[in-house]
């Protein structure tokens, strides 16, 4: 695994599941007993107009990539989760071959690799 194919994996897996699976709960709040702020919120939304659905699903979107974008600042040491502080390292093993996949000088950084496209 490459530091790009790590971006593309969790733009698949984390970033789009995750505005697919808020979307869908909004659309319909699953469950025989749903909690009742989500069921609250699902009806607001389902009275919206198209157009303000629209601007709901961007605001989701916002939100999931500014969330995503931050913890990727954290890994990368640009975001200080305390003062004094370690470095984080993210490594990718399979089959007995570990890859890092923290930034260096040949990937840049995480969170623009994140916001390169």
């Amino acid at each position: 695994m490459t530091t790009d194919t790590f971006i593309d994996v969790l733009k698949e897996v984390v970033r789009n599941t995750s505005i697919n699976s808020i979307e869908t709960l909004l659309h319909h709040v699953p469950g025989r007993s749903p909690d009742k702020s989500l069921v609250a919120l699902s009806a607001w939304h389902n009275a919206l107009a198209d157009s303000d659905k629209q601007m709901v699903a961007q605001v989701i979107e916002q939100a999931v990539d500014e969330a995503l974008f931050g913890f990727l600042c954290v890994l990368d040491g640009v975001r200080v989760v305390e003062r004094n502080s370690g470095d984080f390292e993210l490594r990718y093993s399979q089959k007995g071959e570990t890859v890092v996949l923290s930034p260096n000088e040949e990937t840049g950084y995480l969170h623009d690799l994140y916001n390169a496209d």
